[in-house]
């Protein structure tokens, strides 16, 4: 029998073999039970979305790292950037749409698009970092420098994928 729990750290613990996940991460057809932004993009919580249609949500961000900080999430799960394919890609350029729509409506200068690489993301939830005007301090903002290991731009992932 498979007895899952949360403990306060928010890990689920799998009891069956007491392996830890990280927060946000379970079995795409136990998602629900745990994945906070699948909640999100089903519209089963309070929280304000600043976008919606069936194919992605958008909100903004709980730690802005700038004056506009904007997450665009599919509606439909997928774990990170790894988890994507080329049948994809029109959900890629559906969230683009998305974060162009709502950046342009601010008027802010877009700063950055794209998506933390595994392991730096921190939920188990595909979601785009829309984040356009003045930048907070400079080391709160290095998590979404384009360039480094751990932020890739939306162009970086689509290369990746159509490599594969």
């Amino acid at each position: 029998m498979l007895h899952v729990t949360r403990t306060g750290l928010g890990y689920v613990t799998w009891n069956t073999n007491q392996r830890q996940l990280q927060r946000g991460l379970v079995a795409n057809t136990m998602r629900q039970l745990h994945c906070k932004f699948c909640e999100y993009a089903s519209r089963k919580t309070d929280r304000k979305l600043l976008y919606s249609d069936d194919v992605c949500v958008a909100m903004e961000s709980k730690n802005p790292r700038a004056e506009v900080h904007v997450l665009v999430l599919p509606v439909k799960h997928h774990g990170s950037i790894t988890a994507l394919t080329r049948k994809d890609l029109p959900l890629l350029r559906r969230m683009c749409d998305v974060c162009d729509l709502l950046l342009r409506d601010r008027q802010v200068e877009i700063r950055a698009v794209g998506f933390h690489r595994p392991p730096f993301h921190s939920v188990e939830h595909l979601h785009m970092h829309c984040i356009g005007g003045k930048y907070r301090p400079w080391l709160q903002t290095l998590r979404y420098w384009s360039g480094t290991p751990w932020f890739v731009s939306v162009t970086e992932v689509v290369d990746e994928i159509k490599k594969r």
